[in-house]
């Protein structure tokens, strides 16, 4: 995984790079300024290459001026018989590949110029005129619709008020053909052909014919900004800002998760209240930002600031030099577990680069309106609830809890007849039993640090790996079936759930299933028995994988009608707390305490690893030079069961000396059991689970802040929907199911509130909603996050009986009414008919314009609807609007849909 964020993080930066570099080339070439204001003039603005022809139109002029010359444009002033009129020519404004959909940066200079000359025009008369040949179609029609989908007509915040445009089209030997097509205000447009081909130098004498000019119109407000084709590679690069940057704060966000999770924020030192001060400084510095809504792009650098300005602050220091000083072991797990490095906190941006997004900032400021970053808003969030309880460590408590439950096995899900368990502390000897019962003959010495061991031979495979030194590879319990693999099957999965057996993690395996088997080699194990081998209970990991180690065990005593346990001992080591260790955790679980005791040996042996020869009787000899008699009490047992031959037996450490048969070894440890279960005639010992303490004090804990966490979620899933509903470009009935979905979640449960009583079915319901829309599953690191926190506050409950849970209600009516809202208005386009028996003839242009126009990101009635019209206008007399293909209609719907959920949203707030 960090291999895959540092992967991602490098794409982003090379993406991020070329952005710059675009924007860097747009603003280079775009220097230059028209000093000389013109006004009262007219001025013929034309549009594309002309085949490179265009100074052959005035060339014939006796007096002509060529006041401005660039690649980019070219300004000339002509006089004839005391009138003045202006040519205004944009050679490079039509270039678009239709078949790569790439937008030359020459293009956007090109409109970004434009927009400049017209500032200094605005009270002249215009007429447009555009090279027919560079736009795509096959006939003037068709061109004229190409036209006014890329708004050609556009340039930024200045558009023509009429709909009349020259169209001027090259033909043979310097001849050119005019064609002047204007749109009518009764949906019809007419066409004005020159009879015959024009001279090229007869062309602005044709031109200046159509006294029909123009005059523009400014929309004010860079709201309504529209460069046309330019606004579409606005667009592409803003997925790509906007991943970014809420890449970048997402991963911040974790980082802030973390520094609350982490081990030593539970310590007894000033940790804890470093953390919260930090917390609390960002928090203070986000909000004192005056009027920064986090969702506006234009104050994304306000954000960064403080946020970089915090990182580098005392705060920050002291609180690093905190956690490189507790290098603990418990830190160093926590690391590997999250696969990071280092925990750090450091400005989220360099120097370098807060001057390449400060540019980039400026640039969009200037072209481009509409942006919003989600993770913004969500760190606004989050950063008010983790500092609301950060004083109680909540969230490392819910870490631990989590690691907790995802250790937890359930155990089989059907009744199992006989289960043959070993347990024993780590490093015991267990795993190697268990390859002694199923593999004797792969079995091998060797001197591992000094002393001689078994180890699996080389080059075969076991399903029980033996650890070597103090490591140990039984971190689960994990078993052998002796039968067949469907029947296994049945006992350990739930025939009526639909989950995919293979896509489960499998902790016990089929007897067949075993790698390299030979049949001679084998001892005879009886059939429809579970083999089970145990972790160490007292696992050195942490006291949470300790506690989930005990109640795996349980879901698995409780599930398995006769038990049989074989409890490890290495013999080596003469401890008290070995012994202990061993027997606690059955101990725990134990409803009669006695039965470690008194009926011990219908159900209980032992197996003494490790042991040279004569070594129990040694022991037995010198028993209370080996304890000192600190075994008398609770476990005096203990001797009791050592000395008996039927019960208790030696597994011998290999000698180059001595000769040991492992199978003889293993052969007597099958029949025992087979006799014990024989004569058990199903008197299992009764077990039962007392949560430990320190859990279930942790739990209570959760419990009183579960109202608070579930607020939290649900604010961010709110913001995660309109997200989803109101920029998504997913068709409408992909959103009409999703909403579905979500009413079926909310409505048709009929619930104003979540409760204890249906807060995990929601929760479950709610995630699998996010997993399954592509859309929200890459924004959705919290809310699942959260999701899980809540799901394993009630997963540790159902091992708590005897503790009460704590009511809440967290009212959702605001969103209900949302759905309520947004469910209709999906619902009755789906249905439509006909486009009109939803939307009245005034509406369709806008709509049909926000979709098709190069400038639809707008989304702004004002600015587009000149060009809607003529949209519009033209469809209607060349063919029905019903014609329209369902793709371009569903988008249309969608954006439709968009348009008034925005507004509906911004009436809520």
């Amino acid at each position: 995984m960090e291999q895959q964020i540092v992967q991602e993080e490098v794409n982003f930066d090379q993406e991020i790079q070329n952005v710059f570099d675009d924007q860097e080339y747009i603003n280079n070439h775009t220097q230059g300024e028209f000093h000389e204001s013109i006004k009262d003039s007219i001025v013929l603005i034309f549009l594309g290459a002309f085949q490179q022809n265009f100074h052959t139109f005035y060339q014939h002029f006796q007096i002509k001026k060529v006041i401005l010359d660039t690649n980019y444009y070219k300004l000339v002033r002509l006089e004839k018989q005391g009138k003045i009129s202006y040519l205004l020519n944009f050679p490079l404004i039509l270039q678009y590949n239709y078949e790569t959909n790439q937008i030359p940066l020459d293009l956007c200079i090109s409109k970004i110029y434009a927009e400049k000359a017209l500032q200094k025009m605005e009270k002249c008369k215009f007429q447009l005129i555009i090279d027919m040949q560079q736009l795509n179609g096959e006939n003037e029609i068709a061109k004229m619709d190409r036209m006014i989908k890329d708004s050609v007509a556009y340039f930024g915040k200045y558009l023509f008020k009429k709909n009349s445009f020259l169209f001027l089209n090259p033909e043979d030997d310097n001849m050119w053909r005019l064609c002047k097509i204007k749109l009518s205000d009764k949906n019809i447009y007419s066409q004005k052909f020159q009879p015959e081909g024009i001279n090229q130098n007869k062309v602005l004498q044709s031109i200046f014919r159509y006294d029909s000019y123009q005059s523009l119109k400014n929309c004010k407000s860079r709201d309504f900004l529209n460069y046309g084709k330019m606004m579409t590679y606005l667009s592409q690069k803003e997925t790509i800002l906007k991943d970014y940057f809420n890449y970048r704060l997402r991963e911040f966000q974790k980082l802030l998760l973390m520094l609350q999770q982490m081990p030593i924020i539970s310590n007894a030192d000033d940790t804890k209240t470093l953390v919260k001060s930090y917390l609390q400084e960002l928090k203070n510095g986000i909000n004192n930002i005056q009027n920064c809504p986090q969702n506006r792009f234009s104050k994304l650098k306000e954000i960064f600031k403080i946020i970089n300005q915090i990182n580098s602050g005392n705060k920050a220091n002291e609180l690093n030099n905190k956690i490189q000083k507790k290098n603990t072991p418990q830190m160093k797990q926590f690391q590997e577990e999250n696969q990071i490095e280092q925990i750090s906190i450091h400005p989220i941006f360099n120097e370098q680069d807060v001057q390449k997004i400060d540019k980039i900032i400026q640039f969009w400021e200037t072209y481009y309106q509409k942006f919003e970053i989600l993770e913004a808003k969500n760190l606004e969030i989050n950063l008010q609830f983790w500092c609301q309880y950060c004083a109680d460590a909540i969230e490392n408590i819910l870490y631990q809890l989590k690691r907790t439950v995802k250790g937890i096995q359930e155990g089989p899900e059907n009744p199992i007849e006989n289960g043959i368990y070993f347990i024993g502390v780590t490093k015991s000897g267990k795993s190697t039993v268990m390859n002694a019962i199923l593999n004797p003959d792969k079995l091998e010495q060797k001197i591992i640090l000094g002393k001689q061991c078994y180890q699996i031979c080389q080059e075969q495979e076991t399903s029980f790996k033996i650890g070597q030194g103090g490591v140990s590879m039984t971190q689960k319990i994990s078993g052998i079936y002796i039968g067949q693999k469907e029947e296994l099957n049945k006992i350990f999965y739930n025939q009526n759930n639909d989950t995919n057996i293979s896509d489960q993690q499998q902790d016990v395996f089929s007897y067949q299933e075993l790698p390299n088997l030979a049949e001679e080699n084998q001892l005879k194990l009886p059939e429809k028995w579970f083999i089970f081998d145990c972790p160490g209970f007292e696992d050195n990991q942490n006291d949470f994988m300790r506690i989930a180690h005990r109640i795996s065990l349980y879901n698995y005593f409780k599930k398995t009608k006769n038990i049989i346990v074989f409890f490890l001992i290495d013999i080596s080591i003469q401890s008290i707390e070995n012994v202990k260790n061993t027997f606690d955790p059955i101990y725990s679980l134990l409803q009669n305490k006695t039965d470690l005791d008194q009926n011990f040996k219908s159900w209980g042996n032992l197996i003494l690893t490790k042991a040279e020869k004569d070594s129990r009787k040694e022991n037995l000899e010198q028993w209370d030079l080996a304890f000192n008699g600190l075994l008398e009490q609770n476990y005096s047992f203990y001797k009791k069961h050592f000395a008996d031959d039927q019960i208790c037996f030696e597994f011998l450490r290999p000698s180059e000396e001595m000769h040991y048969d492992i199978k003889k070894f293993a052969n007597s440890i099958i029949v025992k059991a087979e006799q014990q279960l024989q004569q058990r005639n199903n008197n299992n010992p009764i077990f039962e689970l007392q949560l430990d303490k320190k859990l279930s004090n942790l739990y209570q804990t959760c419990m009183l802040n579960i109202k608070l966490k579930l607020e939290l979620l649900l604010k961010l899933f709110y913001q995660n929907f309109d997200e989803y509903f109101s920029k998504s470009d997913d068709p409408i009935i992909q959103k009409f199911e999703q909403i579905k979905t979500i009413k079926g979640i909310f409505l048709d449960l009929n619930c104003t509130a979540i409760n204890l009583t249906n807060c995990i079915q929601i929760l479950q319901r709610l995630s699998e909603w996010i997993k399954n829309n592509e859309y929200t599953k890459k924004m959705s690191f919290f809310l699942v996050s959260y999701i899980q926190d809540i799901e394993t506050i009630f997963k540790i409950s159902k091992y708590c009986k005897n503790i009460k849970k704590t009511s809440f209600e967290v009212n959702i009516t605001p969103f209900i009414n949302k759905i309520e809202v947004a469910y209709p208005l999906i619902e009755n386009m789906i249905g439509f008919k006909k486009l009109k028996n939803i939307v009245d003839y005034t509406t369709i242009p806008i709509l049909v314009g926000v979709l098709l126009s190069g400038g639809w990101v707008c989304l702004s009635t004002v600015a587009l609807s000149h060009t809607v019209t003529q949209w519009f206008l033209l469809t209607g007399a060349t063919s029905s609007f019903a014609l329209i293909s369902s793709s371009l209609v569903d988008k249309l719907l969608n954006y439709l849909f968009q348009n008034q959920y925005k507004k509906w949203i911004k009436l809520q707030n």
